[in-house]
C-alpha cells in the first residue's frame, strides 16, 4: 500500500542539488546521471546477487529502514488515523485493535515499499536521484530486499486477519499487490498515467483503518481515499517536472517526458482544484467540523496559489516549493481532521453516512427520541461473554444509530455461534430494523479471541407514542448450521425469534 514515489529520498536528494541561477527548469543543468552501463536501451543491468562488500551494522540497519520509505509510511499512518478515530468513536476502547490496525497498515506500506525497491533496482541504478538507494549501492543484495518485503507483507496480513476484519485484510493485501505488481511491474513503465492510476494504492489507508473497526464501508473513508488519490498527481508531477531528464534517461514515461511541460502544468492545476473541492465534502458526510473546514480552506488556498505560480513559470524553485508544500498540506489537513474528530462529542449531531446516493438530510429534522437499553447474554453451554459498548443510548426515530458488542471466547477451542436478538416490548419489534447486524450470519472466534461486532439500526417514525423506551438483548447460542439469519441481509421487516 504505497504512493508510487519515495518521498524521503526524493526530497533529500532533490533539495540538495544545485539550482540554476535564473531559477528556470533546465533539467540538463541539474541532472548528473551516472555513466550508462552497456545493455538494452541504456538501462542499468539489475544486480544479480548479494552485496559483495556489506557495510557496517549501522549501514545495514539504515539500509533496511530506507527500504520501508519512512516518510511515506508516516503519510500513510497520518491519512489512516482520522478514519480509525471516526470508526471507533462510538465503540468501546480496544487498544489491541487500534495497535493491530495501525501496525498492520504500517507493515503493509513498508512491505510494499521494500518489494518496490527490488523491482525497480534496474532504473534506480540509472536515475541520479535514486542511485544512492541500498540496492544500487550494494549495501543490500536484491534477494535480501525481496525477502524483507515479503516478510513484512506477510506479517501485515497475519496481524490484520487475526485482530481486525476480513475486509480490512483484503484491502491491505490488494493494495500491496496493486502497488507492486500492477503499478511497479506494469503501469510505471508503460503509460504516462502511471501516477494517476497507481495512486489508488497509496490512498487506501483510510479504507483499511475504517473497515478494520467496522467491517463495512461508509462515505467518509471513501472521501478521505479520494482526497489522497487526487493529491498524488500534483504532488508528484511537481517533482517530475524538475526531474524530467532523469526519467527520460531511465525510460520511464512520466507525463512531463511524454506530454511536455505545458500539459503537465495544466494537469497539476486541474487536479489541485478538484482535490481542494473534495476536501470540503467530508463534514457533509459526518467527518470533521468547523476547525477542519478552516484548516482545509487555509491549506487549500496555499496549495492552489503555489500551483498557479508553477503554471506561470515552471522554475526549479517553484516546482520544489509545491512539492514540499504538498507533503505538509496532506499531513496538516489530515492532522486537523484527526483532532476535530477526536474532540467531537460521541453523541453529537454528526452522523457517519453509510454508502448511499443521498446525504443524511434527515438528521436536521427534529423527531421524537426513544431510550434504548442494551443487554448481552450467553446460553449456559457457550463459553463466551457479550458486552455492549454502552448500557443505554438514545435514538431519534427514523435516523440511523450504531452500537457495537464486544464478544470474547474464554475457551481454549474455536467457538462458532449465532446471536439471537430480542426486542421488548413486543409492539416495538415490528418497528425495529437491522441495517447491519452480526446476527445475520454464523460467526467464529478463535481460542481466547475478542472482537467487536457492529449493529446499525433504525426505528420507524410510526412507533406508538406509548413506547418511550425499548430493550434490545442479544443471546449467544452455539451454531449448528448455516445460521437462521443468513437470508435476512436487508434489515427490513420485523424479526421474531
Amino acid at each position: 500500500m504505497r504512493w508510487p514515489v519515495s518521498r524521503s529520498q526524493v526530497l533529500m536528494s532533490t533539495l540538495s542539488q544545485d539550482v540554476p541561477e535564473d531559477g528556470r527548469l533546465d533539467a540538463a543543468a541539474v541532472v548528473r546521471p551516472s555513466p550508462r552501463p552497456a545493455g538494452a536501451a541504456g538501462m542499468a543491468a539489475p544486480p544479480s546477487g548479494e552485496a559483495a562488500a556489506p557495510g557496517s551494522l549501522g549501514d545495514v540497519v539504515r539500509a533496511y529502514l530506507t527500504l520501508t520509505k519512512p516518510t511515506i509510511l508516516l503519510t500513510v499512518l497520518a491519512t489512516g488515523l482520522p478514519a480509525l478515530l471516526l470508526a471507533a468513536r462510538d465503540r468501546p476502547s480496544d487498544p489491541g485493535l487500534v495497535l493491530a490496525t495501525l501496525g498492520g497498515t504500517a507493515l503493509a506500506s513498508a512491505g510494499a515499499a521494500a518489494i518496490n525497491h527490488y523491482m525497480d533496482r534496474d532504473i534506480d541504478a540509472v536515475m541520479y536521484r535514486t542511485r544512492g538507494r541500498p540496492l544500487p549501492t550494494g549495501t543490500l543484495g536484491p534477494r535480501k530486499a525481496l525477502a524483507f518485503g515479503v516478510l513484512l507483507s506477510f506479517l501485515s496480513t497475519a496481524i490484520l486477519a487475526w485482530k481486525t476484519t476480513w475486509l480490512a485484510t483484503v484491502i491491505a493485501v490488494a493494495s500491496i499487490l496493486y502497488y507492486t505488481v500492477f503499478y511497479t511491474g506494469w503501469l510505471k513503465r508503460r503509460t504516462p498515467q502511471n501516477i494517476v492510476i497507481g495512486g489508488a494504492a497509496g490512498a487506501s489507508a483510510p479504507l483499511i483503518c475504517w473497515s478494520a473497526v467496522t467491517g463495512d464501508m461508509a462515505w467518509a473513508p471513501v472521501l478521505m481515499f479520494l482526497i489522497v488519490f487526487l493529491w498524488t498527481p500534483p504532488h508528484f508531477w511537481a517533482l517530475a517536472l524538475f526531474r524530467k531528464d532523469d526519467y527520460a534517461q531511465a525510460g520511464v514515461p512520466m507525463l512531463p517526458v511524454v506530454a511536455g511541460e505545458d500539459v503537465t502544468k495544466r494537469q497539476i492545476v486541474g487536479y489541485s482544484v478538484v482535490m481542494i473541492l473534495s476536501s470540503f465534502a467530508l463534514p457533509w458526510w459526518g467527518a470533521g467540523g468547523t476547525a477542519y473546514l478552516v484548516a482545509a480552506s487555509v491549506l487549500g488556498a496555499g496549495f492552489l496559489w503555489l500551483a498557479a505560480q508553477l503554471y506561470r513559470e515552471a522554475s526549479v524553485k517553484r516546482c520544489m516549493r509545491l512539492f514540499t508544500y504538498s507533503i505538509a498540506y496532506l499531513l496538516l489537513l489530515f492532522g486537523a481532521l484527526a483532532v476535530d474528530i477526536a474532540t467531537q462529542r460521541p453523541d453529537g449531531p454528526a452522523e457517519v453516512a453509510n454508502l448511499s446516493l443521498m446525504p443524511p438530510a434527515e438528521a436536521a429534522v427534529p423527531r421524537r427520541a426513544v431510550r434504548l437499553k442494551w443487554i448481552g447474554v450467553s446460553e449456559r453451554d457457550v463459553p463466551a461473554t457479550i458486552r455492549p459498548a454502552k448500557p443505554t443510548s438514545e435514538l431519534r426515530l427514523g435516523t440511523k444509530g450504531r452500537i457495537s458488542f464486544q464478544i470474547t471466547n474464554h475457551s481454549s477451542q474455536s467457538l462458532t455461534f449465532e446471536a439471537i436478538p430480542h426486542v421488548a416490548p413486543a409492539v416495538a419489534d415490528a418497528h425495529f430494523h437491522k441495517v447491519v447486524c452480526f446476527c445475520h450470519r454464523v460467526q467464529t472466534l478463535g481460542p481466547g479471541q475478542s472482537r467487536n461486532f457492529e449493529l446499525v439500526y433504525t426505528i420507524d417514525l410510526d412507533l406508538p407514542t406509548s413506547v418511550g423506551a425499548v430493550t434490545l438483548s442479544y443471546t449467544l447460542t452455539k451454531a449448528h448450521g448455516k445460521g437462521s439469519h443468513d437470508a435476512d441481509h436487508s434489515g427490513k421487516g420485523p424479526h421474531h425469534h
